[in-house]
């Protein structure tokens, strides 16, 4: 009994064996191992990898020789091995004596024998898998480098589109801009011509004062009076407002008296191109009327040989300076009304809801200077879509920065001018009372014929 027991147990120790190298060549083919970094080349690891399988070829062919050494036979004259020998040697017992160690021998050997061709198997297919293996990490670098090379390409495409983006964004006509652009010429072109204008009315006015020849008041008063007298009837009587001289209405009725609403009034363009030049002998009599209607006599050829008529004379001439400085005040702001700029701002003022009345007639010359500063500096301002445009632009809002900037800079310009025309007004009205303030040691010399 104790014999079979023996028997068993080196049966068991067998299974055990064979249980173990089966286990340890499964662990060492299928162990998780740590992946290689991507970027190391494959075939450098063939070497090893060869040397391994050959040196594990050599241990086993080495193990399999040795358990079928006849050196190593059991006591029976069987095949046998270290262990049986072992058993012998210590106990006495022959493994082979008993049937079930006998099956579970030919067990073993069949499990070995299964356990060796699978192993002769797998080396044989090793080198192909193991080239399979190295040829997929190459593939799978090269795809790797190829997916890195197209991720630069689409960001650098990415950047080009957004500089792109930018530059067409930062560099494309300004709607807001194209108001200015577009009007600047015509600004500059109406501004020159009003000072113009503005020099001329005052020349006029002074050949008038100074009784010149070829004027209206060549011959003295009387002559000029009958001269503004016919034209008031012709343009400007109206018996519906009481005036008296006519009987019909004159082509331009009371308009003549009604400075404030050339100043001042809402429609900022005065139409120079109507027929007959009423324009202009409207802008002419509403500033003679206001400022200095009536004229002085000529002076005769003898008094004005005589010292108190050179008196008379200079006196004369300074009067004309004083009137010259209202002229060129009021006839400034007149003068910046007049239409010739070639300009229609209406596509500014109609968005902003002007009336139509305040920006009609500018006729075929275009818009004043004076229109066309109201429509650039408060009525595009008021235009629904203004801010619209602005708008996550930033580049817009920039060149509109720039606009303001420049048009505020043309308003202080402007202002500038109104308080220095008025200094000069206040300081010519003051210089005539200090004159009419001067003691009289004589009495004026009247001018004689």
């Amino acid at each position: 009994m104790k014999k079979d027991s023996l028997r068993e147990k080196t049966a068991l120790l067998r299974l055990t064996r064979q249980a173990a190298l089966f286990l340890a060549v499964a662990f060492f083919m299928f162990a998780p191992k740590q992946a290689a970094a991507q970027c190391e080349i494959a075939s450098s690891g063939n070497q090893a990898m060869n040397q391994l399988a050959h040196q594990d070829i050599q241990n086993l062919n080495l193990f399999l020789t040795q358990e079928a050494n006849p050196q190593n036979q059991g006591a029976s004259g069987t095949p046998g091995g270290f262990l049986d020998n072992i058993f012998i040697a210590m106990f006495g017992l022959d493994p082979t004596d008993h049937g079930l160690v006998q099956y579970y021998t030919g067990y073993y050997k069949a499990v070995e024998q299964a356990m060796s061709n699978w192993v002769t198997a797998f080396y044989q297919n090793l080198p192909k898998m193991t080239m399979e293996l190295d040829v997929a990490h190459v593939d799978q670098t090269q795809m790797l480098g190829q997916l890195m090379d197209r991720q630069m390409v689409a960001e650098s495409e990415t950047d080009i589109q957004q500089h792109d983006a930018q530059a067409h964004r930062r560099y494309q006509p300004s709607r807001l801009a194209c108001d200015l652009d577009s009007t600047g010429l015509g600004l500059t072109q109406a501004y020159q011509i009003s000072r113009a204008f503005n020099r001329g009315l005052a020349l006029d006015d002074d050949s008038i004062l100074a009784n010149a020849k070829g004027s209206f008041s060549a011959n003295g008063r009387n002559e000029d009076l009958a001269y503004m007298w016919a034209q008031y009837v012709k343009y400007f009587c109206d018996p519906k407002m009481g005036d008296q001289g006519c009987t019909t209405a004159g082509t331009m009725p009371d308009v003549q008296k009604n400075i404030g609403a050339l100043l001042w009034g809402p429609q900022q363009t005065i139409d120079m191109t109507a027929p007959n030049h009423q324009s202009i002998l409207l802008v002419q009599s509403a500033l003679r009327y206001i400022i200095d209607p009536l004229v002085s006599d000529p002076v005769a050829q003898k008094v004005a040989e005589t010292p108190a008529g050179h008196t008379q004379i200079l006196l004369r001439r300074s009067q004309i300076a004083y009137v010259n400085d209202i002229y060129n005040v009021l006839g400034t702001m007149l003068s910046q009304r007049i239409g010739v700029s070639g300009i229609d701002v209406s596509g500014m003022e109609t968005p902003a809801g002007v009336s139509t009345a305040e920006t009609t007639p500018e006729g075929k010359a275009g818009a004043s200077y004076s229109e066309i500063m109201q429509a650039m500096t408060r009525d595009r301002f008021e235009d629904p879509y203004y801010m619209m445009r602005m708008i996550s632009d930033k580049s817009q809002v920039q060149r509109e920065q720039l606009t303001l900037k420049a048009l505020q800079l043309e308003t202080m310009n402007d202002s500038f001018h109104r308080q220095e025309e008025r200094l000069f007004l206040e300081s010519a009205e003051y210089a005539q009372d200090l004159n009419y303030a001067l003691p009289k040691s004589k009495a004026k010399y009247s001018p004689m014929k």
